[in-house]
């Protein structure tokens, strides 16, 4: 789909069928036009090693299970404005 039509930002679960959102990061990590697409993580996994896990694949911010949608779109917000995007 990202081929297809760009994004400004991709939300993905850590949990997902197929590929995982670990390995859908670092897949994305690995493409020229979709390095430095912003990455929000959504999961469950709240210890220590996950979220470095995380960041290590290129995630541009990491949210735990649960979350306020206010929590959710403040934090869509900071992504964007950190990669220049309205």
């Amino acid at each position: 789909m990202i081929a297809e039509q760009m994004p400004d930002l991709v939300v993905l679960d850590y949990k997902m069928a197929g590929m995982d959102g670990m390995e859908v990061t670092t897949a994305l990590r690995l493409m020229p036009h979709t390095k430095s697409l912003p990455v929000l993580m959504l999961t469950t996994k709240t210890d220590e090693p996950s979220t470095r896990a995380g960041f290590a694949a290129g995630v541009t911010d990491y949210v735990t299970k649960p979350f306020s949608i206010p929590q959710l779109a403040s934090r869509v917000r900071a992504c964007l404005t950190r990669h220049g995007l309205p």
